[in-house]
């Protein structure tokens, strides 16, 4: 079963509407959009009327080709995928990598067979909440902790709730 739909569903209501946080080095974003994102998407310089006259359908259509790893076990895949639209692709995918165990070069932020094979036997709701942790880590290192820190935090721990009820429940094995 893809999960798509409610991650997206999920992603679009935290991110939320248009920003231009000068103390974002984002600075213009939709849906957790920035301009350059969409300028890539677009093939196109955009403007910030653009980001702002974003669709949350075009944003899902961004989310699905660029953010979304099809085959990640459910709730993993909120993880991998929220953390990735708010924080960036790659990083999401090597904190996924991490906390499956993964260490050196092995960790290469791309979620390939051996990653995918790897996260898949790992007990879900062990691995969910070693996410989080690895992804609050994340954020507090970042210098706009101060600014935006609480906010981060929150989410996290509202992506970590939503991902650990996601979990089947015959795969929920106390962690």
């Amino acid at each position: 079963m893809d999960n798509f739909i409610p991650c997206r569903n999920f992603t679009l209501q935290e991110e939320g509407g248009f920003v231009d946080n000068p103390c974002d080095p984002g600075r213009a974003t939709k849906y957790g959009i920035t301009i350059k994102t969409l300028s890539a998407w677009r093939k196109r310089a955009c403007t910030v009327q653009d980001v702002k006259a974003l669709s949350s359908f075009e944003a899902g259509a961004i989310y699905r080709a660029w953010y979304w790893i099809p085959g990640l076990p459910p709730g993993i895949d909120l993880m991998t995928f929220d953390f990735g639209v708010n924080a960036g692709d790659r990083e999401s995918v090597e904190l996924l990598q991490r906390a499956a165990g993964f260490v050196g070069d092995f960790v290469d932020g791309v979620c390939g067979p051996e990653t995918r094979g790897r996260v898949s036997a790992c007990n879900p709701v062990e691995l969910i909440k070693a996410l989080g942790i690895a992804q609050e880590a994340f954020y507090r290192k970042l210098p706009t902790f101060v600014e935006f820190g609480d906010g981060w935090t929150k989410r996290t721990d509202r992506r970590e709730a939503v991902a650990l009820g996601m979990v089947p429940k015959k795969m929920q094995i106390a962690a």
